[in-house]
């Protein structure tokens, strides 16, 4: 007659405690978290059969605590490993130590590229309101539409004319008629 009990095994997940930037997170931007290690032993028993199964939960008295069973494995001697969310412990070593640097260095360069970015807004605006105030000074009517990332060209267009405009000489930049007509129907295009 068949035994009517498994051996079984009840194994939890040793952690590393891991950190990283976490960008949409202003108020805490150095968020913990955890990485799978291992699985190690955390009980063993006779269980009635039939087996648990995946997903199944079981309360162990002995440690009070409930496990939740992830994987099942049947091992070649009759028994039955559960492989289970339940952790025995989360660790901390030298790799969550680099994890935490690497997410600090992250952040210090976020901030860095944001204030160079504020400083490149700063700049981009000032020399549009420079570039602003020497085109009201020639003609009274300036409608400026656009400048490129570099801030070199400057494109004025009042009233179907366009005027490109080296921002740091502020000499006019002829264009051919084609160039010209091409960069006005891209203009009204944008404008609508």
């Amino acid at each position: 007659m068949e035994s009517t009990k498994i051996k079984s095994i009840f194994l939890g997940q040793v952690r590393r405690k891991t950190f990283f930037w976490d960008v949409f997170n202003d108020q805490k931007p150095i968020a913990e978290s955890s990485e799978f290690i291992k699985y190690e032993k955390v009980y063993e028993c006779e269980l009635d059969r039939p087996p648990l199964e995946e997903k199944e939960r079981i309360y162990i008295p002995e440690l009070d605590v409930t496990l939740q069973v992830q994987n099942v494995i049947k091992s070649v001697d009759g028994s039955i490993a559960y492989q289970t969310d339940y952790t025995i412990k989360t660790i901390e070593d030298e790799k969550t130590k680099e994890s935490y640097q690497k997410a600090v260095n992250q952040l210090e360069e976020s901030k860095k590229v944001k204030e160079e970015i504020k400083t490149k807004q700063k700049e981009a605006k000032d020399k549009f309101d420079e570039l602003s105030s020497y085109l009201d000074s020639r003609n009274g009517i300036t409608r400026c539409i656009w400048t490129n990332k570099s801030n070199s060209i400057f494109v004025h267009y009042n009233d179907g004319i366009i005027e490109l405009i080296d921002t740091d000489s502020k000499t006019s930049i002829k264009l051919d008629e084609y160039t010209q007509k091409n960069l006005i129907n891209f203009i009204e295009f944008v404008k609508k």
